[in-house]
């Protein structure tokens, strides 16, 4: 075989690995463009119900008071706070799987102290949903350094998840925060504790997943885009820290994070 010979072959082996690996990337693209479009389509759905709620109840607000008829504003003003917060958090979610899918998901710490937020969150939660108890077990003060919206998030995921899907009458919805050293390491330490059906053994490995869904949720007809505890777990371990589910003895889902190295604020 001669020089040209070679040469040619050698181009062609050269031409032939680029052509697949552009065909790699395009296949790589196209199955991101498919995760993508099925997300969209879910948190689409997702966010009609809460914005259609907006809709009527926005144009009974305006028939109301258009009529002078008082009775009831409450109410419906009530609902519609409501419906604009749970709007906001879908948009929330869907905002920051788009940062974490391209790259673009930051944190911004500070210091802040996590068993103030954490009875704030607890509180807020409970009022929106009156036929849920959510009791805490805080120090009287805990502080980290966080990103502290972030962690909010986190909290508030985890808290209206258990809210959501575990019925009003299994019990309390409990929420512990601690810290704990180990020589010069300090972690602190969120745990979330229900008593409702929890999932399968299967499942409870898959539950921050994105778009992951409990079967026995789809089967009493919850809706939900499933990517509230993989938001979770995105924020936990951008922080170096883990997060974890395990069953709650007796029944239940027990749902454990940790942060480490930030309960120093000096």
């Amino acid at each position: 075989m001669s020089d040209d010979d070679f040469t040619i072959f050698e181009l062609l082996a050269q031409l032939i690995a680029y052509e697949l690996e552009a065909e790699d990337r395009l296949a790589e693209r196209e199955a991101h463009l498919h995760v993508l479009e099925d997300f969209i389509a879910i948190a689409t759905h997702d966010l009609r119900q809460p914005l259609t709620a907006l809709s009527f109840r926005a144009q009974l607000l305006q028939r109301r008071i258009h009529q002078n008829q008082a009775d009831g504003l409450s109410k419906i003003i009530d609902d519609l706070v409501s419906d604009v917060h749970r709007t906001l958090r879908l948009s929330e979610l869907l905002l920051d799987t788009a940062r974490i899918e391209s790259g673009n998901f930051t944190m911004d710490t500070s210091g802040f102290d996590l068993a103030e937020r954490a009875r704030e969150i607890a509180r807020d939660v409970s009022s929106a949903a009156v036929d849920h108890q959510i009791e805490i077990d805080a120090p009287v003060s805990l502080p980290i350094i966080a990103d502290a919206q972030r962690i909010e998030q986190v909290l508030r995921n985890i808290l209206d998840n258990a809210v959501k899907y575990v019925p009003s009458d299994a019990g309390p919805i409990s929420l512990r925060v601690w810290s704990d050293s180990c020589g010069s390491v300090s972690q602190a330490y969120i745990q979330i504790q229900d008593r409702g059906e929890g999932v399968s053994e299967d499942e409870l490995g898959l539950l921050f997943d994105r778009q992951f869904r409990a079967a026995s949720a789809v089967q009493r007809g919850k809706t939900g885009s499933g990517i509230g505890l993989y938001i979770a777990r995105k924020i936990v371990e951008a922080h170096g820290g883990s997060i974890v589910a395990q069953h709650t003895p007796g029944g239940g889902l027990t749902v454990e994070l940790n942060l480490p190295d930030l309960t120093n604020t000096t």
